[in-house]
């Protein structure tokens, strides 16, 4: 005896099932009230205490929510993939242009997320393939795909237990996740007490500045349109330096992005739907970024994997809008306006769709997959942007006008001559995409497209005499050019830009008949009556 109290294993066995005992006493009824209170929290029955919200990635949690609503009442079996440049593309579209090229029964959702590298979207695919019967699955890809960024909030995604554990990777975190109520509801809002914002916050600053000024219509089966422009001047120009910094910010490709083709791939066979690459086109590039989808074009062909080429497709320059570069606050065009994704989507459902026709799918090295050379022009500027019923409002607007007198001309003397059909169209396009739009605004929307139908830049007008004015904003000069209205053009973000003489606000021989607001600029514009000097 060395005098230590010695206490029976038997003790310890009790105390360890007394704790037992006492844990499950005080966590099964919370359970049970949880499972009572909540509706089962399936991968496609969002609730407040659904295992995704755990990841804190926002775009995966909002579009899963999309999906599931729309999965109880009509069925998919097309699905378009990939980053924020995705988004952008109307399944509408395709699949309307693929029906036409082939007799296919094809109904698609766009499940693009911001933000999302190649490894995520291949997680994302192994997740709803579980569950789902596709036929095709479009994955649209461009260079920054491949690469992971550190920081980003898609990580959580990615290195999600119960992501893993649903992939097949079993971890008893994982597991508790999927089965367990209470651990999900301790896991997702315990973190709050501490850290009050980090509930699917994510990038809530960089998106705010993203989407400042940015009117976005949500359409059905998870398409988003941008209907404005941010910038406008320099009017479109990409900013190089902007795309540059970003590309030379990311580290080297991710071989986990890589290795998501391969993924894919595996996946498409396993469950049998065809599967192709899209190299999306962007209005800012350099050759590094061409040099890496080269290669991810010979990674998928080597691999049996169809890939479609889009770098001798012409988009012009107005079918981009621009977001913010984070860490530089520059602008990059990249995003599709909806004039450009009109435009796009229909081409990609064509090729796709004499694919299907022409069996290119079983032929990597079809020349379908590396399209001639082209140019996409719209065909939606016949009608301004609008339905073929909204189009004949505004020609009966047109004739009932009279605001002004019938042959006025109305001079704007914007040294930024933009083209009166492309913004007679955009301002359509908008409208078209805005049901909720009062009767009052449409009104005045209709009238703003009559302006812009009659009005005329000083490079239409034969007057030399104009010169002089540009300087003193003499009416007197206007008048002797047969000149009574004026168009005023004001930008909201570019306000160093000036459309008209800034005496023409002050000079009491202008004066004010109306003002606009063109929502796909955000500017203003002035219309002014040129009056008599006394």
């Amino acid at each position: 005896m060395n005098g230590t109290l010695q206490i029976p294993q038997s003790r310890y066995i009790k105390r360890i099932i007394l704790i037992i005992c006492i844990f499950l006493l005080m966590t099964l009824p919370c359970e049970g009230l949880l499972r009572l209170l909540v509706p089962n929290s399936s991968l496609y029955s969002m609730t407040l205490i659904h295992p995704l919200l755990s990841t804190r990635y926002a775009p995966a949690i909002t579009k899963l929510e999309d999906f599931a609503s729309l999965t109880k009442i009509e069925h998919f079996n097309c699905l378009l993939v990939g980053s924020s440049l995705v988004e952008y593309l109307d399944p509408a579209r395709v699949e309307v242009a693929m029906q036409n090229r082939a007799e296919l029964s094809l109904n698609c959702f766009n499940f693009a997320l911001m933000d999302a590298s190649a490894s995520t979207v291949a997680q994302l695919v192994s997740l709803l393939v579980q569950d789902y019967d596709f036929e095709l699955i479009i994955w649209g890809l461009q260079a920054h795909s491949f690469y992971s960024l550190a920081e980003s909030n898609e990580n959580y995604f990615s290195e999600s237990t119960w992501i893993q554990y649903r992939l097949g990777d079993f971890n008893f975190e994982g597991w508790l996740n999927e089965h367990s109520y209470l651990f999900r509801a301790l896991k997702i809002y315990l973190p709050l007490l501490y850290f009050p914002d980090s509930l699917i916050q994510v990038d809530a600053s960089a998106q705010t500045e993203r989407d400042r000024h940015v009117i976005k219509s949500p359409e059905e089966s998870g398409y988003n349109a941008i209907l404005t422009y941010r910038s406008s001047a320099p009017l479109f120009a990409p900013d190089e330096d902007a795309f540059v910094h970003y590309l030379t910010s990311l580290s080297a490709p991710s071989h986990a992005d890589w290795q998501a083709i391969d993924v894919m791939g595996q996946l498409s066979k396993d469950n049998n739907f065809r599967l192709v690459l899209v190299e999306f086109p962007t209005m800012a590039t350099d050759g590094s970024s061409r040099a890496v989808m080269a290669e991810a074009a010979a990674y998928a062909q080597a691999r049996g994997i169809p890939f479609l080429s889009t770098q001798t497709i012409g988009l012009p320059i107005t079918a981009y809008t621009d977001t913010v570069e984070s860490t530089t606050q520059h602008y990059i065009h990249n995003h599709f306006h909806v004039s450009g994704s009109i435009l796009f989507s229909g081409w990609l459902g064509t090729q796709i769709g004499d694919a299907f026709a022409n069996d290119a799918f079983d032929d990597v090295h079809h020349p379908l997959w590396t399209p001639s050379a082209q140019t996409l022009t719209p065909d939606y500027e016949a009608t301004l942007g609008f339905s073929r019923e909204h189009y004949q409002q505004y020609q009966t607007r047109q004739k009932a006008f009279t605001l002004l007198p019938a042959e006025t001309v109305i001079f704007n003397p914007s040294p930024v001559e933009l083209d009166r059909v492309f913004l007679q169209s955009n301002l359509g396009l908008l409208m078209e995409r805005q049901p909720e739009m009062p009767p009052d605004v449409w009104q005045e929307n209709l009238d703003l497209m009559v302006i812009f139908d009659r009005m005329r830049y000083r490079s239409e007008l034969d007057q030399p005499a104009l010169t002089g004015w540009y300087e003193s904003a003499d009416p007197v000069i206007l008048r002797a050019a047969g000149i009574t209205y004026l168009m005023c053009r004001q930008e909201s973000e570019v306000v160093t830009q000036l459309h008209c003489p800034p005496a023409v606000y002050e000079n009491p021989a202008y004066t004010a008949i109306r003002s606009w607001g063109y929502a796909p600029f955000s500017d203003q514009y002035h219309l002014f009556y040129v009056g008599m000097v006394p």
